[in-house]
């Protein structure tokens, strides 16, 4: 991003605090969504073209160029057009016998945000646009099943630019409504001392234990991943300082990095905030964003517990040691209400708007609310410290505004991509593909689902990879009878590990370039971390305990089934359990995790049995060793 300075920064500083105010606001007095989404589109184009620059190291690094400013002038006219006569729009979408002005304005903003896509979070997606529009214009000249009828320019800017499937359709009006509220909030929750108190619970919670550093990271990057909700962000703002401290325990660059880019990315999963793509997913399935939460708790905390598992098996294997006590603080400054109020009360007050079915944006409100209001009235009430805090809270969201420009511009661009999807077809005729290639066999078909996620996501923020995997993908999953709510987790966890997954790793990228480590020795490690979460999307496929659902005997035995597969697989992947592993050991350890994946007698017993034979084994071998040793001495 460029520094802006002098008054040409306050400017655009005071665009993003107004943007991010109008944002928050909006939840109580909201405009329509087309109007509202064609708005906050302008605002974040605007504010996209003054940030980033069209070519690094060619373009002005403290201003906007000229360029720049026309490009402004023309995103605001395209989208202000478009909002004030939205109305009109919609009782009239299409352009029979003229609309000129309609076309060329329409044209100009499908350019311009697909350039803000390009500057703001790089070539794939704007590529993935081009194709996109490629497809539409020239389908009848595909081969075979992917050939259609085509469709003229004119209406293309029917649907992307007047249409309410358009630019400005659910996943623009999604992420101007709940999303964004969402990222104020944590925005304006770290920069109020949310921030710090997330690191000091981490040190209490993981430092005291052998691997400290590693557990602190993990602990620390989940609860700030819950916040922020994107895995390269999460990956920048703890691995500056959760990386040196795993290197300085004994841990290589590469552990080090793998760690934190694991972690970071299951942050994502974590209720009670998570990704963007969680707020998506509710409102594609048409349910509560409080069931998505639900859902998603259980699939979560076993990610965490098996990268946890992973970390504890490693650092016995490699003696690494807890952090020193000097560094970790003490519990009475950590856990009282001063310290830790600002960050659990306003969670609290979010979960309960939630529990008790208000939108997710208005509880988001009401958490800002109450953050806000702890924040000014807490002593001490100095003249000098209540502007300090209005400061803070000015920068919490300004802040907010720059994180959201990316992926707002993102989001609206995916949603080009989406809405030509749709009206081409093509989703459905891949899903075809992937049903005849697997021949209807069922676990088939989901590997070809699980790779197609995960090439669907290469390089791409996960939301994006989401978005697109289930517009391609869903199909394939809901035609072979598979719960639309597990579906769609299939989906989305296979997009979310797609940042740690090579060859194009984004999340495991930023955090080897923090660690000076090798990025492919790196994220061969962190898979390895995270092997668990690569299975966990089939343990909730053939399994809807893990989802709560269910009687309490079977949410029971399913929990402790998973933990007992998780810990194995973790063991098996790692090579340690009671000591070194032989690699039979390994495999047999491994193979018990996949039998559990499938609830079942016969399957779990399989597996339990494999995993004590491992356990008699390493423990008959051990207590072998220790008599040798002591006749030898």
């Amino acid at each position: 991003m460029r520094k802006l300075s002098g008054k040409i920064g306050l400017l655009f500083n005071s665009i993003g605090l107004l943007w991010s105010i109008y944002l928050v606001i909006s939840v109580l007095y909201p405009l329509h969504s087309i109007q509202n989404s064609a708005i906050t589109t302008g605002v974040a184009l605007l504010l996209c073209f003054a940030i980033f620059p069209a070519i690094k190291k060619r373009s002005p690094e403290t201003k906007p160029s000229m360029f720049d400013w026309i490009l402004m002038i023309a995103a605001i006219t395209s989208c202000g057009y478009h909002a004030w006569n939205y109305e009109f729009f919609l009782r009239n979408p299409l352009l029979s016998g003229g609309g000129y002005v309609e076309i060329i304005l329409g044209t100009i903003l499908l350019l311009l945000i697909i350039e803000a896509a390009r500057r703001s979070v790089g070539w794939i997606v704007p590529i993935m646009a081009a194709l996109m529009f490629a497809y539409t214009y020239f389908g009848p000249y595909f081969p075979g099943t992917f050939a259609h009828g085509g469709y003229s320019h004119l209406r293309v800017i029917e649907v992307l630019y007047l249409g309410t499937r358009g630019y400005a359709g659910m996943l623009t009006n999604i992420m101007s409504t709940v999303v964004c509220v969402f990222i104020i909030f944590g925005a304006v929750l770290l920069v109020t001392g949310g921030g710090n108190t997330i690191t000091n619970l981490a040190f209490l919670m993981g430092g005291r234990f052998r691997g400290g550093a590693a557990k602190m990271a993990v602990i620390a990057s989940s609860l700030f991943g819950t916040i922020n909700g994107a895995a390269v962000a999460n990956v920048a703002i703890t691995g500056a300082f959760t990386i040196p401290m795993m290197k300085k325990s004994g841990y290589s660059s590469e552990m080090a990095a793998a760690v934190e880019s694991t972690a970071s990315t299951g942050g994502q999963v974590m209720p009670p905030i998570m990704g963007a793509g969680a707020f998506i997913m509710a409102e594609l399935l048409g349910i509560p964003y409080l069931d998505i939460c639900i859902a998603a708790l259980l699939p979560a905390l076993l990610l965490f517990y098996g990268v946890g598992a992973s970390i504890h098996f490693d650092s016995i294997r490699s003696n690494v040691q807890p952090i020193s006590k000097d560094e970790i603080p003490e519990i009475r400054k950590v856990l009282n209400i001063k310290a830790i109020g600002p960050l659990v009360i306003p969670i609290a007050v979010l979960l309960y708007y939630l529990i008790v079915f208000y939108t997710p944006s208005f509880a988001a409100f009401m958490a800002i609310s109450t953050l806000l209001a702890i924040f000014f009235f807490l002593p001490p009430w100095s003249m000098q410290e209540v502007m300090s805090r209005f400061a803070t809270v000015i920068r919490g969201f300004i802040s907010a505004a720059r994180s959201m420009v990316g992926l707002f511009c993102m989001i609206v661009c995916i949603q080009l991509i989406v809405s030509l999807i749709s009206i081409t077809g093509v989703g459905i005729k891949f899903s075809y593909l992937i049903i005849s290639a697997s021949g209807d066999r069922f676990l088939l078909a989901l590997i070809m689902t699980a790779v197609g996620a995960l090439l669907l996501g290469m390089g791409l923020p996960t939301t994006a990879a989401y978005v697109l995997a289930v517009s391609v993908l869903g199909s394939v999953l809901i035609s072979l009878d598979v719960d639309p709510l597990a579906a769609h987790m299939f989906i989305y966890y296979y997009a979310i590990i797609s940042t740690i997954t090579p060859p194009v790793c984004i999340a495991v990228y930023t955090a080897s370039g923090l660690a000076e480590s090798n990025w492919l020795k790196t994220a061969v490690q962190a898979m390895r971390l995270a092997f668990s979460a690569y299975l966990i999307p089939f343990y909730l496929v053939f399994s809807q305990a893990l989802f709560l659902r269910g009687s309490v005997t079977d949410v029971t035995l399913t929990i402790i089934t998973s933990i007992i597969g998780v810990t194995s697989l973790s063991a098996g992947t790692i090579g340690y359990l009671i000591r070194q592993l032989k690699l039979i050991e390994r495999a047999i350890l491994i193979a018990a995790a996949l039998f559990l994946i499938n609830p079942g007698l016969l399957t779990d017993s399989i597996g339990i049995g494999m995993i004590l034979l491992v356990v008699l084994s390493q423990k008959m071998f051990r207590d072998t060793a220790d008599i040798i040793s002591t006749d030898k001495s």
